[in-house]
């Protein structure tokens, strides 16, 4: 569509049709500066390419002159124009308020509507309060056209009435209209065209809506306007049929038959029509002119008297009302709304109430009214047409009223309104209440807080709505608002995480400075609300460090009564009971591992002595189960004695079925084909092979010794090993085994005795040397086994009987390595060990006996030295560091302009340090000899060479090439002569040693287990702080968001009220305009009038002469 009107609207969807003989096609549109909406009326010239072209100019002509007339003519019962009208080659075209349909559409006329028809059009059905007051509409607005305009319409009918979005009933077809011809002040006369049959109908009015005096004799007056009114109330209530059917081909003869119709009308024409109004109606359609009642009496017919229309007549003229008129009338209004139908109430009087919103003296009583309404919308009328007017309201704190209505029906807004809009307009408006200056507002808004609590979101119930309501708990001077906001956070505690009641709520309670007996009933119930909940509870160190002494406090209060007290007193009991309850049983729990730990340690020592000092005599109990050979290839036939199996627990028995399991496997596996070796040759005096006694009594020592290990595998540093890529074999050609493994021939677990404890770069047991033991020599006769043999069987016993040994042989030990150390340093103390170690640099050399020395100062100094070790404070000050470091790092490479100091509180205390602001900040300390005594004399991880006592040496080695079977670490065995004498290395003490260190190192062990429980739980809590330091900087990003789009909102408000008044200054300029035109638009009118009367005059003075 080319026409101008496009430039300014845009055009939208096809809706209805109207005007005269439906020629005007309505599309709804909007205006694109200020994109308010309109309704497009658009007459299509193609529908005039049949007729001649003075027929097409003079349809053209008449449409022209109807919009012309509608543009000039201003009242609210006639259709409001937007836009004049435009004209294109191919159409014409002007806006108009929005438009539903026209009468005629929804009486069932839908020429020159869309195919199909639309669904809203289709089953639009009147209600009568709709029916009564759209004809009393009508009624009105020819008041004011024969009153104050002195004119006639003409062609009055339902193609000629519009539903306006509202559901008002407009006039429009001026198309016919017929002005008085007499001044205003005289009485009205209006000269009506005769009847041309052979016109295009576009040109003639709608001869079924018509008085007759209009056909037969060629007259007409405002009383013909009343006769097309009654033709249209017949019509509204016949399903659109007017009173009669015209022939207009024949139209003078069909007129002449409705006369004599007219003239005596029979009850059956009206019978559908309400029995009040069938009077007045027969009145309206009375032959005789002046038998019809004007406009002004039939808008005070009984008939217009129903409740609804009056309540709409009322709206319509509540801009001449006062403002106390008005309250009253609102007041009313609720007993009337639930008689409306919904679609009257929601597209009439709504709009009426929300344009009340710009008086805010006013809005106290609109707003119940609005609210009412929202029940009966559903969520998505309420969003589109409730919500945008209630938005600004949310927002006035004047009158007082506006936030008491609001906050009684919290409910419906909470549960109608989207979570975007409660977030950005409902709560801000209940945070205003508890800000509010009024005590009853505030007492009301947190009597009202738990009945809407569980539609509120966490986040903004968190961070919004909690801190308010703690600030106005502390902050007011009012009692009852005191104590209301206790009870009500003890109502919502149910809603919230148990940590932030723990780390926010409860705290805030000691805060509280009011000491009357209903606020401190209000704490005690908040403390036992969070104690006895299933969700919240309060852990066992909160309640002995903060609720309990707190609650104690509190209960002393001289302002207490009995009952009062006694309720403190049964609060504080069963908080003392949980207490007791929950600590009792840690400690039973704790003093049961304990128990165990000993009894296991007690058991496997009476277990290894028993089995070492038994004499084998039927057999051995050990090989039984693990079915292994002995180092001279037979089964051992000696047995030992049986232990006690009652002493067992439960855990040695799990690990005793787990051996045995591990033995059936390797009694099954093949053994490994023996080497045949060539006997060397014997010297006069027997060789006896000590090397295979020596391996046979230690393979009965690891038997035994294996009871204790918990699984199969090699522990590091505590056993002797001869790794080797082929089985070692005995003199026999059996391969020889360690009594664990099948065979040796294998990197295996080791066989030996449980001699220290090394490090990394140290083997256990044995020293180690260069040389390869050759076992190629292992030509023993083992039928006899020799007598020094029973000397090494006796040495390996009680090695093994020192494995039991307690580590710590002086009270120097014991302090070394107390039993626990789970001390937790308090904020004050880290603040004081980081002062003292930037003050005290000169005792840290970077030496690592200095820097524990230096540790050792400082805690003596801060008098931690029993409750925490120098190792534990030098790992303290290297996680400060690396903390510190992370955080540093993090912030500079952080791209905001304005970085932030972090949530960490040592922060910048380590940042001091770090920068050398801390030098010389607490007191300069020396080292003393107890500290230096106390970091030497630690237990160390020794090297140990053992010279075994041997009575012979082997005389006879395999060949030097036996070496290339061995790899890995090797075994010195040193084997003398004679028996050692007196002076020689006592291998008990040394073993004794050994099993002192192996101690130890288990103590310092469990002491690092320790550590790293403790430092798991401060790395669970960092994870906490972090999680809600997240959370806080998501809500801080949410909150920043909702600032912008509130600054955005207000920009495009903005733009919208500049927009506006372009819009009021170019109405204001066109109002102008239309003002000189209408003054031109007089005269020339006053001169066409002289010149038709010097014309009759001439044509008078003609007939005179020609009579002469």
């Amino acid at each position: 569509m080319g026409n101008p009107v496009t430039r300014e609207f845009e055009v939208g969807r096809h809706l209805a049709s109207g005007g005269p003989c439906m020629c005007w096609r309505i599309y709804n549109g909007t205006k694109k500066s200020t994109k308010q909406e309109v309704a497009v009326f658009v007459f299509d010239k193609k529908v005039v390419d049949k007729y001649q072209k003075y027929e097409k100019d003079q349809i053209i002509d008449s449409l022209k002159k109807g919009v012309q007339q509608l543009t000039r003519l201003r009242h609210p019962r006639l259709l409001t124009v937007q836009h004049p009208l435009e004209e294109s080659r191919d159409c014409l075209a002007f806006c108009t308020e929005p438009v539903f349909a026209s009468l005629a559409n929804v009486l069932g006329q839908w020429d020159n509507l869309p195919s199909p028809v639309p669904n809203d059009i289709k089953e639009y059905k009147l209600f009568d309060v709709e029916t009564k007051y759209g004809l009393l509409q009508i009624s009105e607005g020819l008041s004011f056209l024969h009153s104050g305009v002195k004119m006639v319409h003409g062609n009055l009918s339902p193609e000629n009435i519009i539903l306006n979005k509202s559901g008002a009933w407009k006039i429009m077809g001026f198309d016919f209209s017929i002005s008085s011809c007499n001044p205003s002040d005289a009485e009205p006369k209006y000269t009506c065209k005769e009847w041309e049959p052979n016109l295009p109908p576009l040109c003639l009015p709608n001869p079924e809506y018509l008085a007759p005096e209009y056909i037969l004799s060629v007259s007409c007056d405002s009383a013909s306007d009343m006769y097309s009114l009654g033709v249209v109330m017949h019509a509204v209530f016949n399903e659109g049929k007017p009173v009669f059917q015209v022939n207009k081909h024949d139209i003078f003869k069909s007129f002449s038959r409705q006369l004599d119709q007219l003239t005596n009308i029979s009850p059956a024409l009206l019978n559908k029509m309400p029995e009040e109004v069938r009077d007045h109606v027969k009145m309206l359609l009375s032959v005789a002119s002046t038998v019809r009642p004007d406009a002004d009496q039939i808008t005070k017919i009984p008939f217009f008297d129903d409740v609804g229309a009056v309540t709409l007549q009322y709206f319509d003229s509540l801009f001449q009302r006062d403002n106390l008129q008005k309250s009253q009338f609102y007041k009313g209004l609720p007993k009337v709304l639930p008689k409306l139908p919904k679609r009257v109430v929601v597209y009439r009087i709504l709009p009426a109430l929300t344009s009340e919103f710009v008086n805010p003296d006013m809005v106290p009583f609109v707003l119940p009214n609005v609210l009412l309404i929202a029940e009966d919308c559903t969520k998505e009328e309420y969003v589109r047409l409730i919500l945008p007017d209630l938005t600004p309201v949310f927002k006035q704190q004047e009158p007082i009223q506006i936030l008491l209505i609001f906050l009684q029906k919290m409910d419906l807004l909470l549960t109608k309104t989207p979570a975007e809009d409660i977030k950005n307009s409902v709560l801000p408006m209940v945070y205003r209440a508890l800000e509010a200056p009024s005590v009853q507002i505030q007492e009301l808004c947190l009597n009202i807080i738990p009945t809407f609590a569980n539609l509120i979101d966490y986040p903004s119930m968190k961070n919004s709505l909690i801190p308010k309501i703690k600030s106005a708990c502390l902050q007011t001077s009012s009692l009852a608002v005191r104590v209301n906001s206790l009870v009500c956070l003890g109502k919502i505690l149910e809603y919230l995480d148990k940590w932030f009641v723990i780390d926010e709520i409860l705290p805030f309670l000691q805060q509280i400075p009011s000491r009357e007996p209903a606020v401190l009933m209000g704490i005690l119930g908040i403390y036992k609300c969070t104690f006895s909940h299933k969700k919240l509870g309060i852990p066992k160190e909160h309640l002995a460090t903060k609720s309990l002494p707190h609650l104690v406090s509190l209960s002393v209060d001289n302002n207490l009564n009995l009952n009062q007290f006694n309720s403190f007193m049964m609060v504080i009991r069963d908080m003392l009971s949980r207490m007791e309850a929950e600590h009792k049983t840690k400690l039973e729990q704790l003093h049961a591992m304990q128990e165990q730990t000993r009894s296991l340690n007690v058991s496997n020592q009476g277990i290894q002595s028993e089995e070492t000092k038994s004499i084998p005599k039927s057999g051995n109990q050990i090989d039984d189960i693990f079915g292994s050979t002995t180092v001279n290839g037979k089964e051992n036939g000696s047995s030992g004695s049986v232990p006690n199996r009652m002493s067992l627990t439960m855990e040695e028995k799990q690990r005793l079925a787990k051996e045995q399991e591990q033995a059936a496997k390797l009694r099954s596996q093949q053994p490994l084909a023996p080497q045949s070796v060539k006997p060397a040759s014997s010297s006069s005096n027997q060789t006896k092979d000590l090397t295979s006694s020596l391996l046979n009594n230690m393979t009965s020592l690891n038997s035994l010794s294996l009871a204790n290990t918990p699984r199969p595998g090699t522990v590091p540093g505590s056993t002797v090993s001869f790794p080797a890529p082929n089985p070692m074999v005995g003199s026999m050609g059996a391969p020889l085994s360690n009594g664990y493994n099948t065979t040796m021939g294998f990197q295996a677990p080791p066989i030996g005795m449980a001699l220290c404890s090394t490090g990394p770069s140290l083997y256990g047991g044995m020293a180690t040397t260069t040389s390869t033991p050759n076992f190629g020599a292992l030509t023993q006769n083992q039928a006899d086994p020799p007598p020094d043999q029973q000397y090494l069987t006796r040495i390996s016993m009680e090695c093994h009987d020192y494995t039991d040994q307690k580590p710590c042989h002086n009270e120097r030990d014991k302090e070394t390595f107390p039993p626990e150390f789970v001390y937790k340093l308090s904020p004050k103390e880290t603040q004081e060990l980081v002062k003292l170690r930037m003050s005290n640099q000169n005792l840290f050399s970077g030496k690592r006996n200095a820097s524990m020395c230096g540790w050792s100062t400082i805690l003596r100094h801060m008098g931690l030295q029993d409750k925490i070790t120098h190792y534990q404070a030098a790992k303290k000050w290297e996680n400060l560091k690396k903390r510190y470091k992370d955080l540093k790092y993090t912030i500079q490479g952080d791209d905001s302009k304005e970085p932030q100091s972090p949530h960490w509180p040592l922060f910048t205390l380590m940042n001091d340090a770090m920068e050398g602001r801390l030098d010389n900040s607490a007191t300069v300390l020396t080292t003393t000899q107890q500290d230096r005594f106390e970091v030497l004399n630690c237990p160390k991880r020794k090297k140990r060479r053992l010279i075994m006592p041997a009575i012979s040496s082997v005389e006879s080695l395999a060949p030097e090439s036996s070496s290339e079977f061995f790899a890995g670490p090797e075994v010195e065995v040193t084997l003398n002569q004679e028996i050692p004498s007196e002076g020689s290395l006592d291998i008990g003490h040394i073993l004794e040693q050994v099993d002192n260190e192996k101690k130890v190192m288990d103590q310092q062990k469990q002491m690092m287990e320790r550590e790293h429980q403790l430092l798991q739980r401060e790395r669970s809590a960092l994870d906490r702080e972090v999680a809600s330091l997240e959370r806080e900087r998501a809500s801080l990003d949410r909150d920043r968001a909702a600032i912008e789009r509130e600054k955005a909102l207000l920009d495009r408000e903005r733009a919208l009220v500049e927009r506006e008044k372009e819009a009021v200054s170019r109405g204001r300029q066109a109002l102008e305009q239309e003002r000189i035109r209408l003054v031109g638009a007089k005269s020339e009118s006053d001169n066409t009038d002289s010149a038709d009367r010097k014309e009759k005059f001439l044509f008078l003075f003609e007939k005179l002469i020609s009579n002469f």
